[in-house]
């Protein structure tokens, strides 16, 4: 008779294991090493800027930047001044480094310094990726820490890591800074990779005279095919894969039907940040269901047969089990009093 009791009590101790539902100790086993797979993010896109403070198509441009970020690597291009697609006065950066130079320069003086034609590119390894530089400009001087002045000026600045990606650029006609008390910039465009751009005809000290906001789209000048002429444009937003750019210009012109055309103060921008991947469509039916969904139950389909119970079903699974393992305690306790009186 004690070899049956200790046989019920084994079986009445085992069947706690047994209930539990095959899910269940897969996702203790899951949570043990984790909470279950871990979701993989797909890198973001590169980021990319660039500007150009005059330009007239295959003839001139002065002060045309562009930089560029991704998980290959990161370059800068600044061309102070290309005339008939010969660069003049500029340079580019690719790989980590640095690069300058200008056409006419005083260096670094007592009083200040000037330059023709100044540039200069620059990529760095930056929080786990890449970050770059480029800046152009027709002429840029400088007195002491008294007055600063840039013409036909623009710079671009990319960066890249595995999370994110960012892209901005601003040009303008000319600007001036004096006593860190003053700035004006004349002929203004900027944007910025988080879907804003904006153009202006004067900022003086962050207040805008003549913006694009302002304008609303209407300074445009349509004369075609002889000449059409769009001014203070910008525009911007997110797009497909989650990529965010923008553009403003200050004017553009076509002259002729597409015969020549142009920019004064433009830029244009973009980047985004990485997102996760969308889990399987075994994960997906995983993750759904343990929430539980008391208005959408789970349909039970011949394919999903073999699946894990999950929901309520387990909560119920789980009470039994317990239920169970206290019966099978019980039964243990009493076998052995039993055995001890006889």
């Amino acid at each position: 008779m004690h070899t049956t009791v200790r046989r019920a009590t084994i079986a009445l101790a085992l069947t706690p294991l047994l209930s539990v539902p095959a899910g269940l100790t897969a996702n203790a086993l899951a949570s043990s090493v984790g909470h279950g797979t871990t979701a993989v993010s797909t890198p973001a896109p590169p980021g990319d800027a660039s500007a150009v403070a005059a330009e007239v198509d295959g003839i001139i441009s002065v002060g045309k930047t562009k930089a560029h970020a991704g998980s290959n690597g990161a370059s800068a291009d600044a061309d102070a001044l290309t005339v008939l697609g010969n660069q003049v006065s500029g340079g580019s950066q690719t790989g980590v480094g640095a690069k300058s130079g200008n056409l006419i320069g005083t260096g670094d003086t007592p009083i200040g310094d000037a330059e023709v034609a100044p540039w200069s590119a620059k990529v760095a390894n930056a929080n786990g990726g890449y970050q770059s530089h480029a800046e152009a400009a027709l002429a840029h001087a400088k007195a002491a820490d008294l007055l600063e002045l840039w013409l036909l000026h623009s710079q671009s600045d990319a960066t890249w890591t595995p999370g994110t990606s960012a892209g901005d650029a601003q040009s303008d006609g000319a600007e001036v800074s004096a006593l860190s008390m003053l700035d004006i910039k004349v002929l203004h465009s900027e944007a910025h990779s988080t879907g804003k751009g904006h153009s202006d005809l004067l900022v003086v000290n962050g207040n805008e005279v003549g913006s694009s906001d302002q304008a609303n789209g209407a300074c445009k000048l349509d004369l075609s095919p002889v000449l059409n002429l769009l001014c203070l444009q910008a525009n911007g937003g997110q797009g497909k894969d989650g990529l965010r750019s923008a553009a403003a210009d200050v004017a553009t012109f076509d002259i002729g039907g597409g015969a020549l055309g142009g920019t004064i103060s433009g830029a244009s921008s973009s980047g985004a940040a990485g997102t996760p991947d969308l889990p399987s469509p075994s994960q997906a039916a995983h993750r759904g269901s343990t929430r539980g969904s008391a208005a959408r139950p789970p349909v039970a389909t011949p394919t999903q047969a073999s699946l894990p119970f999950t929901g309520a079903d387990a909560e119920r699974s789980v009470t039994v089990a317990l239920a169970l393992a206290m019966i099978g305690a019980t039964a243990t306790l009493f076998g052995r009093r039993r055995r001890t009186t006889a």
